[in-house]
């Protein structure tokens, strides 16, 4: 194996955009997970774990959009 990371995620900002204003849902990720790695994300109802979630996958609800960072999967 070589020293770099499966997934790589850096400075990911996802917005949210209603009719009235828009939410910023994720505010500067960033993190790495090595092969074999396991990783659970913890934190308060609201704090982002599902955006979170959902922008890696590219699951985002309507109105829903990556604004900021970079994802890279096995480079």
């Amino acid at each position: 194996m070589n020293g770099d990371p499966l997934l790589r995620i850096t400075g990911l900002q996802t917005t949210i955009s209603g009719r009235r204003r828009a939410v910023h849902a994720v505010r500067g990720v960033s993190l790495e997970i090595a092969p074999g790695e396991v990783l659970g994300l913890v934190g308060e109802s609201g704090s982002g774990k599902t955006m979170t979630a959902m922008s890696i996958l590219r699951l985002l609800p309507r109105g829903g959009s990556i604004t900021a960072g970079q994802i890279e999967l096995a480079g």
